[in-house]
């Protein structure tokens, strides 16, 4: 008998020990025409709940996993609404740049039950949860910007953004320019 594999290790790659692809998704939770945003501790800038996407595990099974982890809420519906290729650098302690390239998927998510403005979910105190109106939005440091741009003007069907990448046609192996995140 076949047992299902149970997922351990995220799906992010550093092949040579500097740069990184990560495969991430994100819920876009939205009631009362607001969106339900998060801000780890430790940063500066707000984000959509979720993470990583586990070896073997689907993406729609991943934002249910990380719905559950952040929000103690499974969601009701999954619906798949952006597709983001996310290219940026962050500077290292020891002066250098680490360039990541990012494949991140968008899910919109009916989750019942939220009734807090503002709140910490139930892995403690390092993650706070809050809703934003669109001309809240416009103000609040959300990354990647150009999410935050698009989210209360998805189409019904899934778009697609490429953020961050600018390789020239003649030249592919040069210009990667990733923006500062």
């Amino acid at each position: 008998m076949n047992e299902p594999m149970i997922p351990s290790h995220d799906v992010t790659w550093t092949p040579d020990g500097v740069d990184t692809f990560n495969y991430r998704v994100a819920a876009l939770v939205f009631a009362h025409n607001r969106v339900l945003l998060a801000k780890a501790a430790t940063d500066s800038y707000w984000h959509l709940p979720g993470g990583r996407v586990k070896v073997g595990e689907s993406a729609s099974t991943a934002v249910r996993r990380e719905l559950l982890e952040e929000l103690g809420r499974k969601p009701t519906t999954v619906q798949l609404k952006l597709v983001a290729e996310n290219f940026f650098s962050i500077p290292t302690s020891n002066r250098q740049t680490l360039k990541i390239s990012e494949l991140a998927l968008y899910f919109q998510c009916d989750v019942p039950g939220i009734e807090k403005t503002t709140f910490y979910g139930p892995e403690g105190n390092d993650i706070s949860f809050s809703w934003f109106s669109p001309n809240e939005l416009k103000k609040v440091d959300l990354r990647p910007v150009e999410v935050r741009d698009v989210l209360f003007a998805l189409p019904s069907y899934p778009m697609h953004l490429e953020i961050g990448h600018k390789l020239s046609i003649e030249s592919p192996t040069q210009g990667f320019e990733p923006f500062q995140h």
